[in-house]
């Protein structure tokens, strides 16, 4: 895997090298709950060819739910340090070798030998859905994708998923690597030729010799 722990998440270098690449926060687009290739990749796929020449001037730009988690997501990392014992790393981007596939962890954790052993993925869900996790205490399904893309895409084989709430419990929850993770896997190695694919005729269509019909 190739980190990116110069760059800051949110900065205009971050939104630089996330250009052209599948992230795990857009895995959905690409995979369905069950493992199978989903029909939206083709537009996926578009979509992440054209944002390498053309920005898109309507763009989502955020809301009270994301400024939410901005805002909580250094003081959930606090809190599972003290709790866990673990010294999260933050970091900006991490690709594959392929630099295709990438995703932008919410920290990495060092063994005693410098290797990234496991990954965190933070939450901060409106307090009545956090309260469903809490009661459900597994990592929920519709994270299910993204946390398993990241560790297809960095090759850690345990995450810990936490979905945070100021003043109440946490949630954490382990994850390890397992036979779907190999299925998301084998899904990125897929999507990587149609994606090269896609992203020619994007470029031909933006910038080719102009037909009339």
């Amino acid at each position: 895997m190739i980190v990116h722990d110069d760059i800051k998440q949110g900065s205009e270098a971050w939104e630089k090298v996330r250009l052209g690449r599948a992230t795990a926060s857009q895995a959905s687009n690409i995979l369905t709950p069950t493992g199978k290739l989903s029909a939206s990749r083709v537009k996926y796929a578009q979509q992440i060819a054209r944002e390498c020449y053309v920005d898109d001037p309507y763009k989502f730009m955020g809301n009270a739910d994301t400024d939410r988690g901005h805002e909580n997501e250094g003081p959930a990392r606090e809190l599972f340090q003290s709790m866990m014992g673990y010294q999260v790393n933050e970091v900006g981007f991490v690709t594959r070798d392929d630099k295709i596939i990438g995703c932008s962890p919410d920290g990495l954790i060092m063994d005693e030998n410098g290797e990234y052993t496991m990954g965190l993925e933070i939450k901060s869900p409106r307090i009545d859905e956090h309260v469903d996790y809490l009661m459900q205490g597994v990592l929920p399904k519709k994270y299910k994708i993204q946390v398993h893309w990241s560790m297809a895409v960095t090759g850690i084989k345990t995450w810990w998923f936490m979905s945070y709430s100021s003043g109440v419990n946490p949630l954490i929850v382990k994850v390890k690597a397992d036979e779907f993770t190999d299925i998301v896997s084998r899904a990125q190695d897929d999507f990587i030729p149609e994606y090269r694919e896609v992203a020619k005729q994007v470029k031909e269509a933006l910038f080719g010799k102009v037909v009339v019909r």
